[in-house]
């Protein structure tokens, strides 16, 4: 007899209560800071500067990562495929380090 259990739908991500709680946080703080700049606190300035040049070098990764991928796919491309091989398979059988020894 078996049992068949129900497809889990993945409609909705799941999310544990932790994880948003923790991103509401963030968020509300972000959000207290770019409050705060709005109203001209130079500590608040600073902080918001700091958080969007973040915005600058996330996307220069982006760049450079796209660049590196279409090198690598382009390599790929253009050379020839590797013959799947073992480096263990040889004619005949292993050098032997250890000469055997003949039991006493």
């Amino acid at each position: 007899m078996q049992i068949e259990q129900q497809a889990r739908s993945t409609l909705i991500p799941r999310f544990s209560l932790k994880w948003l709680l923790g991103f509401m946080a963030v968020a509300g703080l972000i959000s207290l800071v770019l409050a705060q700049a709005v109203r001209g606190e130079p500590w608040a300035v600073g902080a918001a500067i700091g958080l969007c040049s973040l915005l600058p070098v996330f996307a220069a990764y982006a760049w450079f990562f796209a660049i590196a991928w279409l090198f690598a796919l382009l390599r790929r491309a253009l050379s020839n495929a590797p013959r799947a091989s073992s480096p263990f398979a040889t004619s005949g059988p292993p050098a032997q380090l250890v000469p055997p020894a003949e039991p006493q």
